[in-house]
């Protein structure tokens, strides 16, 4: 535990210190999630003609918010296999006392908080720009953890590629699309008789919580609650079993340095 502890304190102090060095990349991030949002929205609208969307435009903006949030979840295990690779470091993490698994895990908590912060500022500036007015709850933790958890299920399985192919950026992005389709179209109100079914994905029963809380106002109650954090503890656990398998393979075939 000790051990774990110290190994949490190092990747938050690395965490901060690649935040400060490339602070601009940050702004960017946030500044052109913005702006790509924006574009959509002031097009539709001209199209439309419409000047103003209704409880769809709300939905749109929580849905775009938390599908940037899952990008930059999604990104965090591949990338950081993939540069340790290029580096050359993988192997020194890998041979270290505390495994790969487990630094990677602690890594992307650590990274939790400015992802969030990152995307409240996002959320921020959309909802000043397009006047759009949103629920704040403390029912929303539960919905954005479940969204969370999910999110890094899928990473570590995209990580787990990574060990192997190295480069799999294209895969990626292809993911990324799909995710959109996913985490945007409000099963729950467009197909209620297949959203029980729909809810195995992961993701799709935190952005259901996620749109309730921040566009009904309602709150998902005890059972939702719990469904919905099992769900996303599920594609956790499942994603960390696949990458510590992968990483098991990768070191016995002797694949783990090669790039």
């Amino acid at each position: 535990m000790r051990d774990a502890l110290r190994l949490f304190q190092a990747e938050w102090v690395r965490s901060v210190i690649l935040m400060r060095r490339y602070a601009g990349n940050t702004v960017g991030s946030v500044l052109g999630l913005t702006i790509v949002f924006l574009g959509l929205f002031f097009s539709t609208r001209y199209v439309s003609g419409m000047s103003s969307f209704g409880d769809r435009l709300d939905s749109v903006v929580v849905g775009y918010v938390l599908w940037s949030l899952i990008l930059f979840v999604l990104a965090d295990v591949s990338m950081d296999a993939q540069n340790e690779a290029q580096t050359g470091t993988l192997e020194q993490v890998c041979l270290s006392r505390f495994g790969l698994t487990r630094v990677f895990v602690l890594r992307s908590l650590t990274r939790v908080v400015w992802t969030v912060l990152m995307n409240a500022a996002v959320l921020g500036l959309i909802c000043l720009v397009t006047g759009t007015r949103l629920h704040l709850s403390a029912w929303l933790v539960v919905p954005v953890a479940s969204a969370l958890l999910g999110a890094f299920g899928l990473a570590f399985m995209f990580g787990a590629l990574a060990l192997g192919a190295k480069r799999i950026q294209q895969l990626l992005n292809l993911a990324n699309f799909a995710l959109l389709f996913v985490v945007m179209t409000p099963f729950e109100k467009t197909a209620p008789g297949l959203f029980p079914l729909l809810s195995l994905l992961p993701m799709v029963p935190g952005a259901a919580g996620v749109r309730a809380v921040m566009v009904d106002g309602s709150a998902p109650g005890l059972v939702g609650a719990l469904v919905m954090l099992g769900s996303g503890a599920l594609w956790f656990a499942l994603g960390v079993q696949v990458f510590r398998r992968a990483d098991r393979a990768v070191r016995a075939r002797g694949l783990l340095g090669s790039y």
